[in-house]
C-alpha cells in the first residue's frame, strides 16, 4: 500500500495516529508576522482593503469587536470613543480603509451571519434577529430585505437543508 496524498484508502481506515494541531498556534503567530511585515512592506504598498484595516491600530480592535459580538447596538459613536477618536475621523479612516462606512459594513457582516442561522430550521426569527444585533424581527426583516431583496423567511425556505441532500 503507498503512502502517497493519492492514496484511496483514508487515515481512518488505516488506522493512522490523527493529525496533530497544537504546532497551529505558532504557525498561525507565525503567518501573522508575514503578514504583517508585507502590509508594512514599501514593495507591496497595501494601504487599503479588510487586510489592512485588521492590522490598523485604530480600525482594527473595532473590526475585531465587531466580529466577536454582533449583538450590541453599536453606533459609529461608540466605535470612534473606544478608539479615542472622533466620529467623523473614525468613520472615514474606516471607509477608506474597508470601503464601506462603519455600520453599513456592519449591517453586512450580521446579514451574513444571520444567512448561517436561517439554514437552521428550528431557528425562529426572532431568535436569529437578537442573535445578529436586532431588537425585533420587523426591523431585522426589514435590513434583510433591504441587503438581500428578499424577506428571511422566504429566503429560509428556499434554502436546501442538509438533509434533503
Amino acid at each position: 500500500m503507498s503512502d502517497s496524498v493519492y492514496d484511496s484508502k483514508s487515515r481512518i481506515e488505516r488506522k493512522e495516529e490523527p493529525l496533530r494541531i497544537a504546532h497551529l498556534p505558532g504557525e498561525f503567530q507565525a503567518w501573522r508576522k508575514i503578514l504583517r511585515a508585507h502590509i508594512a512592506s514599501q514593495e507591496y504598498p497595501c494601504n487599503k482593503g479588510w487586510l489592512r484595516a485588521v492590522f490598523d491600530p485604530q480600525i482594527g480592535p473595532a473590526l475585531k469587536s465587531r466580529h466577536e459580538n454582533l449583538a450590541p447596538p453599536w453606533t459609529a459613536e461608540s466605535l470612534a470613543a473606544a478608539r479615542g477618536m472622533s466620529r467623523p475621523a473614525f468613520a472615514q479612516k474606516f471607509k477608506d480603509l474597508v470601503g464601506e462606512a462603519p455600520l453599513e459594513y456592519l449591517t453586512n457582516w450580521r446579514m451574513q451571519k444571520a444567512i448561517a442561522l436561517l439554514r437552521d430550521e428550528d431557528k425562529k426569527l426572532f431568535g436569529v434577529a437578537k442573535s445578529v444585533g436586532y431588537d425585533s424581527d420587523a426591523a431585522f426583516s426589514k435590513a434583510f430585505k433591504r441587503v438581500f431583496g428578499v424577506a428571511p423567511k422566504r429566503f429560509a425556505g428556499n434554502v436546501p437543508s442538509v438533509t434533503q441532500g
